[in-house]
């Protein structure tokens, strides 16, 4: 790996070919080809159960456990304002056994909002066994707007660090986010990243580092507004290249992302991480479609010569063919 200041001389180069070369060469050296794909459910209980609202963007959710896909590999819990620890476990007593195949078992993770962070800290703090009733609960994920965020300034960055801390001794993992955009461009994610690097040697508990487009005040807006290719590249080979001994770097994507997600795998990019169609269907249904089929994101990795591995949470992997069978 670079020194901070060759990574930072490095990061600053007029033309990316460089970046995407160095970036490249490290995630190869780890993963050859092989590139992981997650298949995501979030849940949404609220229209069954009014003790334990979930809300979310209008779409994106499961509406009950009936639309959670059994293959899902990563089933994610995101909470209304004011949930707590108990509305948590009357949500976990209604879920269904995750089924296990012969490669992994399906985690169950919670989405680290506000509302998440306040109800674990002091559980976490003072307790470690404070989820030891939520057998199946392996994974904790980053929430993407939180306020204890390193991003938000030292204090947000404190608590950010004591939940983390909380988790890593309840046994907990999980996947770390790291915010860029308008306000928050390259400086922001090497201090995000120096957080990150910094708990991980304390704890060991990330799994992953996903950089995500972030612009607080101009939420609503397409992507292609809120940043620029060139500064996608810079954040996801900082990413890749950082000292944090973080093993996984992933990326949230959707179909109109797949120009970007192709690039991000020759940029250090290893996982991959969205909403899929598991069912069967054809190239006709796909090209129409607004998500990919599980099929389709197979061939398109293929075409750049990557082989696709299913993974949970924890990063245990299979592949396609045993999940999907």
């Amino acid at each position: 790996m670079p020194s901070r200041e060759a990574l930072r001389a490095l990061l600053e180069e007029p033309v990316p070919h460089e970046i995407a070369a160095a970036a490249d060469a490290v995630r190869q050296h780890h993963f050859g080809r092989q590139t992981t794909v997650a298949f995501v459910d979030h849940l949404d209980p609220g229209a069954a159960w009014s003790s334990c609202p979930v809300t979310g963007i209008r779409g994106s959710f499961a509406a009950s456990l009936d639309g959670v896909s059994d293959r899902a590999t990563d089933l994610i819990l995101l909470p209304a304002p004011g949930s707590s620890l108990e509305d948590l476990a009357a949500v976990w007593a209604m879920l269904p056994e995750r089924p296990s195949t012969t490669q992994f078992q399906p985690t169950v993770q919670l989405g680290t909002t506000d509302t998440w962070i306040a109800a674990l800290d002091s559980a976490l703090a003072d307790d470690a066994t404070a989820l030891s009733s939520f057998t199946g609960l392996s994974v904790v994920s980053d929430g993407i707007f939180p306020s204890a965020h390193p991003v938000r300034g030292p204090e947000p960055r404190k608590r950010w660090e004591k939940f983390w801390r909380g988790a890593a001794k309840a046994g907990l993992s999980g996947h770390a986010t790291v915010l860029y955009g308008p306000g928050h461009e390259l400086d922001a994610v090497l201090e995000q990243l120096d957080a990150i690097a910094g708990i991980q040697e304390e704890t060991g508990v990330f799994l992953s580092v996903a950089p995500c487009i972030f612009a607080p005040d101009r939420l609503g807006e397409s992507d292609d507004k809120l940043t620029h290719a060139s500064l996608d590249l810079r954040a996801w080979a900082a990413c890749r290249l950082a000292e944090t001994d973080v093993e996984h770097v992933s990326l949230r994507y959707e179909r109109s992302d797949l120009k970007s997600a192709h690039t991000a795998l020759r940029c250090g990019i290893d996982d991959l991480v969205g909403r899929l169609f598991l069912g069967d269907r054809d190239r006709k249904a796909d090209s129409e479609s607004k998500d990919l089929s599980a099929s389709e994101v197979e061939r398109w990795l293929g075409e750049v010569d990557m082989e696709m591995r299913v993974r949970n949470g924890e990063f245990d992997t299979a592949h396609p063919s045993e999940v999907l069978a």
